[in-house]
């Protein structure tokens, strides 16, 4: 079950008019993609250089059960062309994803560039959009930052999360707090 916590107690984080859409494959108009927010880990052989953009702690979240009914969203920073194939292959192996949101590393808060940018470019012809069985979309660098250090707050039990005592006070302390995200996609 999919319970939101209040805003002023968990994390929340809107991004609106600055997401570029990379990949519509598997895109339904209108219909909003939400899932639980996690951060896959890359062949270290493809992308070695991996952690020097994400907290490991990021990548140990034990996802629960329920995630499984709900989908779940990837989120990676787009470091080169090796490691972007190298997360798009662990996503395809680990979770039953809905999306994949990327960022390029730094700290500009400005629209992504256009998704035929040679800054998305993997060097198959765009290939890589039609072989991976979900939509890809981009974000500020800056919010992907933002976004990444959150989730590494939020992988362990209820009361290791950033104001798990209280949330305790509303919930089994056995239970477990995860970012979750909504896509919303226009007509």
């Amino acid at each position: 079950m999919l319970i939101k916590p209040q805003p002023s107690i968990s994390f929340s984080f809107e991004q609106s008019g600055t997401i570029r859409t990379l990949s519509t494959t598997d895109a339904s108009s209108g219909v909003n993609i939400t899932g639980l927010l996690y951060a896959p880990v890359p062949n270290e052989t493809a992308c070695s250089n991996w952690d020097q953009y994400v907290n490991p702690n990021a990548t140990k979240v034990v996802l629960p059960r329920a995630g499984f009914e709900l989908g779940f969203v990837a989120l990676a920073p787009w470091i080169s062309p090796n490691c972007t194939l190298a997360y798009l292959a662990a996503v395809n192996e680990q979770y039953p994803i809905r999306s994949f949101l990327f960022y390029l590393p730094g700290n500009g808060s400005s629209i992504p560039p256009l998704a035929n940018d040679p800054a998305w470019g993997l060097g198959d012809g765009g290939k890589w959009k039609s072989s991976n069985r979900f939509p890809v979309y981009a974000i500020p660098s800056s919010s992907g930052g933002i976004i990444m250090s959150q989730l590494a707050l939020y992988t362990g039990n209820l009361t290791s999360v950033p104001n798990g005592h209280q949330l305790a006070n509303e919930y089994p302390p056995s239970d477990y707090v995860r970012l979750a995200v909504q896509i919303g996609i226009g007509m």
